[in-house]
């Protein structure tokens, strides 16, 4: 079961396009910048832990993971 509804994985998904075109941020930090508009509570539960890939990318598996547990 999914901790974000089908709109907030749109609305993630599209943010995270945005913010990875846009501003060239790197996915990770482009996720996590979208997570934090779409869903605060997850976006603290994640933060600074082994499923944050905001400081490197090779963690954005953990990361969709977590969002589908």
């Amino acid at each position: 079961m999914s901790k974000l509804t089908s709109e907030q994985w749109v609305e993630l998904t599209k943010k995270t396009v945005e913010q990875y075109n846009e501003h060239k941020l790197r996915l990770g930090q482009a996720y996590m910048n979208s997570l934090y508009d779409v869903n605060k509570d997850l976006y603290t539960e994640i933060t600074a832990t082994e499923n944050d890939p905001y400081y490197d990318n090779n963690k954005l598996i953990d990361f969709i993971h977590f969002l589908n547990q």
